[in-house]
Order: structure tokens, then C-alpha cells, then sequence
């Protein structure tokens, strides 16, 4: 994603999710390399987007069901992903099925059953301790050789690891 000059906007139907999501997204842009003007917010679906560009709804059934006209004008020209956690309901003739049939959207429904749901993650958590930010770095690139990595960190430190990343 990085260096891509495609727009990427995130919709929420009220603005105090939407802020929620702004602040505690930000360093997941940042860890990704993708700058800030690349990532939109937009509340409600009162803005024109860049053709070609990707929108990604949250509680897309509500723009589908509230605003269907306007949601298929903005989808129009762009790429889209809309995610609910509301269930279909199963009814062929409903309402949301017949929205989505109209606009030809491909349906993905993953549901974890209780046994996976109900299972503990096992996570190994260490602290490191680097007289530095370059070890403390350096550290978790090696831990990185073994698979996955979650680290909560400084700013300096995580401009570090994007830079080794990069």
C-alpha cells in the first residue's frame, strides 16, 4: 500500500465512531507506511470519491438500507468492502438480500463456532530491555524470524521498525 496514490475512505455512520476509529487506527497507518493523506474519514455519505479509489463501510447494511441510493452512487466507481456484524437473517425475500443482490455484491460470512470462540490464544509476552532504540529493534526483528509479533511501543521505536521494514 505504500506509495499508492489511490484513496482509501473509512465510513461510519455517526462521526464519534468514526473519531474512535481515526485515533486508534493512526499508528497502524503509520506501522504500514501508508500516509495520512492516503486515508480518509467520512461520516455519513455526504462526499464525491476519487474514482478508483476504495471505500470501506462499517455497518455497511445501514448506508444499504437507510440511504440505497446514495450508497450505490458513491460505490459507482470505486472498490468497496462493507462490514456488519449484524446476521442475515435467512429471508430470501428480504430486504438486505434483495440490496445486495441489486448490487451485485459477493457475500462472505465467517462466524466462529463456540468450541474456536471459547478457546484461550496462547502468547508468549517479554519486555525488552535494549539500552537502546536500534537493539530494541534489532530484538524484535529477531523475534520476527519465528513468526508473529505484537509490540507495544514508543513512537521512536515504531518509526524504527517501520524503517527496518520498509
Amino acid at each position: 500500500m505504500t506509495g499508492a496514490a489511490v484513496k482509501i475512505y473509512i465510513v461510519h455512520e455517526y462521526e464519534h465512531l468514526m473519531k474512535r476509529d481515526q485515533e486508534d487506527f493512526e499508528v497502524y497507518w503509520i506501522l504500514l507506511g501508508v500516509t495520512v493523506e492516503v486515508i480518509l474519514y467520512k461520516a455519513g455519505l455526504d462526499f464525491k470519491a476519487e474514482p478508483g479509489s476504495l471505500i470501506i463501510f462499517d455497518e455497511a447494511d445501514t448506508f444499504m438500507l437507510k440511504h440505497t441510493g446514495k450508497f450505490a452512487t458513491l460505490i459507482d466507481s470505486c472498490f468497496c468492502i462493507c462490514l456488519t456484524a449484524t446476521p442475515d437473517d435467512g429471508d430470501a425475500k428480504g430486504l438486505l438480500r434483495i440490496v445486495v443482490g441489486t448490487l451485485q455484491f459477493i457475500q462472505f460470512n465467517y462466524v466462529l463456532d463456540d468450541e474456536l470462540a471459547n478457546q484461550p490464544a496462547l502468547m508468549k509476552a517479554d519486555i525488552i530491555d535494549a539500552p537502546s532504540v536500534d537493539d530494541k529493534a534489532a530484538k524484535i526483528m529477531q523475534q520476527l524470524e519465528n513468526g508473529p509479533v505484537l509490540s507495544f511501543c514508543e513512537e521512536q521505536l515504531a518509526e524504527k521498525l517501520c524503517s527496518l521494514m520498509s
